[in-house]
């Protein structure tokens, strides 16, 4: 298994440039810098607000439990 290290990224909402959301992500350590695209949800505003990650995010593991189980 590889090394990974949890990173907290800080975006800010593009509703409101003083929305700002963190979210927390596992990634790889070392890992080679690819574009993955992540979704925070900003409760001022009621929706997704999208944006870049740029290293390898290691799958959550309980969330890919509960779609397997659930056939999703």
């Amino acid at each position: 298994m590889k090394e990974t290290k949890t990173v907290i990224y800080r975006v800010t909402c593009p509703n409101d440039p003083e929305h700002v959301i963190e979210k927390s992500f596992e990634v790889e350590v070392g890992s080679e810098p690819v574009k993955n695209e992540g979704e925070v949800y900003c409760p001022d505003c009621n929706e997704f607000v999208s944006f870049e990650i740029d290293k390898k995010v290691v799958p959550d593991a309980e969330i890919l439990k509960i779609l397997r189980k659930h056939n999703l």
